[in-house]
């Protein structure tokens, strides 16, 4: 996530990696996702707490307004495994929405579902 820093310098960020630093990985890493904001806004910045590696979450407020931004990074359709940990990532998420429910929410990212098919996490987000 270091490599937001040096994206541009009237940006701040906060984000999450999708892998433990001490994992070896080969190939094509996965995971991970960020948040950045104009560093020259009149906000207080409350990065939240997710204990996920697949979501970060940002609260930016002012006397204007109450924003939750959220970024998601969820596992793809696959494995029985996989399901379970979608059922998980969507379970913080939902928590994250309701333990901020007097703001303004923006959820973006890669749910990894075609709504257009059905299939197991498409049904579970329904």
């Amino acid at each position: 996530m270091d490599s937001c820093r040096n994206l541009d310098s009237n940006f701040v960020y906060t984000g999450i990696c999708g892998f433990e630093n001490d994992e070896i990985l080969q190939g094509r890493p996965f995971g991970g996702c960020a948040v950045l904001w104009r560093s020259d806004m009149n906000v207080c910045a409350q990065v939240l707490t997710t204990h996920s590696t697949r979501i970060c979450a940002l609260r930016l407020t002012n006397s204007e307004f109450r924003l939750l931004f959220v970024n998601v990074y969820l596992p793809y359709e696959g494995e029985a495994v996989m399901t379970e940990e979608f059922v998980d990532q969507l379970d913080i998420l939902e928590n994250i929405i309701a333990t901020n429910a007097d703001c303004h929410i923006i959820i973006g990212g890669d749910f990894n579902v075609d709504l257009s098919r059905q299939r197991v996490h498409t049904a579970t987000v329904y």
